[in-house]
């Protein structure tokens, strides 16, 4: 038992520095995160917005602050979608891409599947990309 527990506390230690050695680059697709509309903006039609601005994380420190801050984050059953203000692509060097969508608050999905961030973190950071 003890060994199961040691090997689950490295698990979780390391994951986020392996995930950020696959990494290439981020983009980030996003619009006014203050923005109201009257309906809903589901992932699936964000891209069909208009008002949106695009950019690029390449640097490896700030993909190693969004992979951790991703990585903290736990599945809910709690919603079933977000009201999306952002997108992000994850390219891994492997050929992998990962597809996130956020809104405004801690709720975001991860390639369909729903996921709470523990604080709004990652959310500042997005809404801090400013063209």
């Amino acid at each position: 038992m003890k060994h199961l527990i040691l090997f689950s506390f490295l698990i979780s230690f390391i994951q986020p520095q392996a995930i950020t050695r696959e990494v290439s680059s981020i983009k980030i697709i996003k619009t006014n995160f203050d923005m109201t509309i009257i309906a809903r903006l589901e992932c699936d039609n964000f891209l069909k917005f208009s008002d949106l601005d695009t950019f690029y994380v390449t640097d490896e420190k700030q993909i190693k602050k969004i992979a951790s801050l991703i990585h903290k984050a736990k599945p809910t059953t709690k919603f079933d979608s977000v009201d999306t203000r952002a997108k992000m692509y994850i390219y891994y060097k492997s050929g992998f891409v990962d597809s996130l969508c956020f809104g405004s608050t801690t709720v975001f999905s991860l390639n369909n599947t729903i996921n709470l961030l523990p604080d709004r973190e990652l959310v500042e950071i997005l809404e801090q990309f400013k063209k």
